[in-house]
């Protein structure tokens, strides 16, 4: 009886400690390739310190990995100054979405660790063809961040609006053939900008 305890113990406490082995290097999935063809791939990162949590995001779509350093884990709740030291609360996630289209089917974007490819890129697609340029991958390859403060400044007191608001990414390029909204705003002055 105690050496199938032992057994169980030993297996149960083997299974903490795997994970997927994680691939840092950048791979164009096929499907992708003929829409981002000429794109670097998205490297823009954003380390958050919030709410007693440290850890980052990536312009990819993943986050809460040290992609750019060792590769380890990197959600740290509480946070911690050194993030070597400490136990990470996570290893890794990303964002994966999934639908089906006209003819029903399954069609998904997901990403593990960058291993199979990108999913998610950096940038609006040309509205015709879902094409994209590297200039155009290049200027949307950052973490577009703002606070509500900011927001409140400028619209409940008429305050000059800050950096961080003018260059939201809320108007696609008409003349480029981008979408004429790209993300979400409030239009305070009307002016559909």
């Amino acid at each position: 009886m105690k050496k199938i305890i032992l057994v169980l113990a030993l297996a149960s406490v083997s299974t903490l400690f795997g994970r997927e082995k994680a691939a840092v290097e950048l791979t164009t999935p096929t499907a992708g390739a003929r829409v981002m063809a000429n794109c670097v791939a998205p490297d823009a990162s954003k380390e958050l310190w919030w709410n007693n949590v440290r850890t980052i995001l990536f312009s990819g779509g993943d986050m809460w990995w040290d992609r750019k350093g060792t590769g380890n884990a990197y959600y740290y709740v509480p946070a911690v100054q050194n993030k070597n030291t400490g136990a990470s609360s996570l290893f890794a996630g990303s964002i994966w979405l999934g639908g089906v289209d006209e003819s029903n089917a399954l069609k998904v974007a997901a990403m593990t660790y960058r291993q199979n490819g990108i999913d998610f890129w950096s940038g609006p697609l040309d509205t015709t063809n879902a094409a994209a340029d590297p200039a155009t991958c290049s200027k949307y390859d950052q973490i577009f961040q703002l606070t509500r403060t900011e927001v409140d400044m400028f619209v409940k007191n008429g305050a000059t609006p800050s950096s961080n608001i003018t260059q939201w990414p809320g108007n696609g390029d008409v003349s480029m053939k981008q979408g004429k909204r790209l993300a979400p705003f409030v239009d305070v002055d009307f002016d559909g900008v």
